[in-house]
């Protein structure tokens, strides 16, 4: 299996790649992004770990207090993170943070998730209040949580473009200092690359790309090498979700030389990307559908009832409700009769014209 690593080349957030087997074939986003296999066959992108801290250690209340003889509970010992009630009954619970006994009490700050233990004769009573905790590990836990807040519903509308051209790399469509492409009032993205960064005979897995903005075609180059067992690609990443029935599929034309390499377009799709990415996907990610393609002097068509069943969503009309990007990806070939796998050195290729293909 391979393992994805990650080559932001531009400011853009780096597109992820699911692994396709040699027979399937791998795929993109637009995202374009080019991806490697190994011997046995399959691809694997990892997408990024994020640790969040356990939070600190609860403190324990208190014992409470004997009953005695008005029934009422002594006062608790205030433990980390809430101040014990006073009167009947032990602190609020130490999540809340609590206003303490049954005759009111303090409002404590917010705990670690602790359990109050209530004293004899004493009842539990929830506290409401408490502050809002501020250690790195809280913090952490509360930007998942808003990521993940961020982005529900992003599909939902969703966006279906006027225009279905979504760049010709020309300078009305793509800015080469700033890596983005499209047509402001339509849809547009950013250009990043990827790749799983390994080295071996002299080469090293790693794509580039350039626009000559002052040719009179100009097209993305895209440049480098794929080592035995790796992968690589391209991803033009959307800002904004495509839900649409407008289109029928991604268009695009493709020159140049993939120098061995098996080519795949992948289509991104919010509900397997991950959250740190914009998307909902936690486990078993990057699950995108994809299409093997070839370099043709025609233009290269990939319908979204021809990448039903390639990925996740399953359906054509599931996938184009929610497209975040495209990827051209690139993988060394599997080999066959058991022979070894071999690089992929000197990788030259050219993409332009990049639209949704209208019903």
């Amino acid at each position: 299996m391979y393992a994805k690593r990650h080559f932001t080349v531009e400011t853009a957030p780096s597109a992820r790649a699911r692994r396709v087997t040699g027979g399937a074939g791998c795929g993109w986003a637009l995202w374009l992004a080019l991806l490697v296999c190994g011997e046995a066959g399959g691809c694997v992108n990892r997408g990024f770990h994020v640790s969040v801290g356990s939070g600190g250690a609860g403190g324990q209340v208190g014992s409470g207090g004997q009953a005695g003889e008005s029934d009422a509970g002594r006062d608790g010992i205030a433990g980390i993170g809430g101040a014990a009630g006073r009167g009947s009954g032990g602190g609020g619970m130490l999540d809340a943070g609590g206003t303490g006994g049954a005759t009111g009490g303090t409002d404590g700050g917010r705990g670690a998730g602790g359990v109050v233990d209530a004293g004899t004769g004493g009842v539990i009573v929830a506290g409401t209040g408490g502050s809002t905790d501020a250690r790195a590990d809280a913090v952490a836990d509360v930007r998942i949580d808003a990521v993940a807040d961020a982005n529900t519903n992003r599909c939902v509308p969703g966006v279906s473009p006027a225009t279905g051209l979504l760049t010709d790399f020309s300078a009305s469509t793509w800015s080469s200092s700033l890596a983005t492409w499209g047509i402001p009032g339509n849809l547009t993205g950013k250009s990043s690359t990827y790749g799983g960064g390994q080295v071996a005979g002299g080469l090293t897995t790693l794509l580039t790309t350039t626009v000559d903005s002052t040719a009179a075609n100009p097209v993305l180059a895209i440049r480098g090498n794929v080592v035995a067992g790796d992968f690589a690609g391209v991803a033009l990443a959307f800002d904004q979700c495509v839900n649409t029935t407008a289109y029928q599929g991604v268009s695009f034309t493709l020159g140049g030389t993939a120098a061995g390499c098996d080519l795949f377009f992948q289509l991104a799709t919010y509900s397997q990307q991950t959250v740190g990415d914009g998307g909902t996907c936690v486990t078993n990610c990057f699950r995108f559908p994809n299409s093997r393609i070839q370099v043709a002097a025609a233009p290269v068509v990939v319908t979204f009832a021809a990448l039903a069943g390639t990925g996740q969503p399953a359906t054509a009309a599931g996938l184009r409700a929610e497209i975040v990007g495209l990827q051209l990806q690139l993988q060394s070939p599997v080999p066959t009769n058991g022979g070894a796998q071999q690089s992929c050195a000197g990788i030259n290729l050219t993409l332009d014209n990049v639209q949704l293909v209208p019903n």
